[in-house]
């Protein structure tokens, strides 16, 4: 999870640019927004969700795969990434999570 501007915990996220499939789009962002590589990309997504937030004219939807991140030593802080970190469901308990996060938490200790 990343720590941006608001101080709250989130997962990395973007968009999709046109014509790029979901896998070159991780790699961009996770690139763009804290230096980091990924590799070794689940085929399936570990969850769908999808919502509309409040008061927007627009629905969200994550597509939340499993990746691997070799070396976490090049981590580079960005406007969007201030702080990069590993939870477990335990301690997501005790963060402070954007409310999107929230909504997959929950959904996460569901299953």
């Amino acid at each position: 999870m990343t720590k941006g501007i608001l101080w709250k915990w989130w997962f990395l996220w973007g968009g999709l640019d046109f014509w790029e499939n979901v896998y070159d789009c991780a790699k961009r962002e996770v690139k763009e927004e804290c230096g980091l590589d990924l590799t070794d990309f689940d085929i399936q997504p570990k969850l769908f969700l999808s919502f509309k937030p409040p008061h927007k004219d627009f629905h969200v939807v994550w597509l939340c795969y499993s990746a691997t991140i070799w070396d976490i030593s090049k981590f580079i802080p960005s406007d969007e990434c201030l702080s990069f970190d590993y939870f477990s469901l335990e301690e997501m308990e005790r963060i402070t999570l954007w409310d999107g996060c929230q909504r997959f938490f929950k959904i996460m200790k569901e299953k």
